[in-house]
């Protein structure tokens, strides 16, 4: 290094790196960070089904443990790149989890 490329001297070359991979960068991508969280609820019959609130006929009463205060709620977090192709079939499993790059279950 020379004085004339010294980071401490100019800000331009502290940051070179950065600034260049920003120009090789874009900011729309396919790839998505997913949280999920899930509950366990207890579900009666909604009688005769009102499609505008049950449109399948059921009804949620209330989450389990919350009587007792001891609700359990399920997360996971999913890194998911869609620039990967992947089959889809209702029903059918393909190859769904090769576009899953990051995978974790939080309890």
């Amino acid at each position: 290094d020379s004085w004339s490329n010294d980071g401490n001297r100019d800000a331009w070359f502290r940051f070179e790196s950065l600034i260049r991979a920003n120009a090789n960068a874009t900011v729309r991508s396919e790839v998505y960070a997913i949280w999920v969280t899930m509950g366990l609820f207890e579900v009666t019959s909604a009688g005769s089904p009102d499609p505008q609130r049950y449109p399948d006929g059921y009804r949620l009463v209330r989450e389990y443990g919350s009587d007792t205060g001891d609700v359990t709620r399920h997360r996971a977090f999913f890194i998911f790149d869609r620039s990967i192709p992947v089959g889809f079939e209702q029903g059918q499993d393909h190859n769904v989890v090769d576009a899953i790059l990051t995978e974790r279950f939080i309890e």
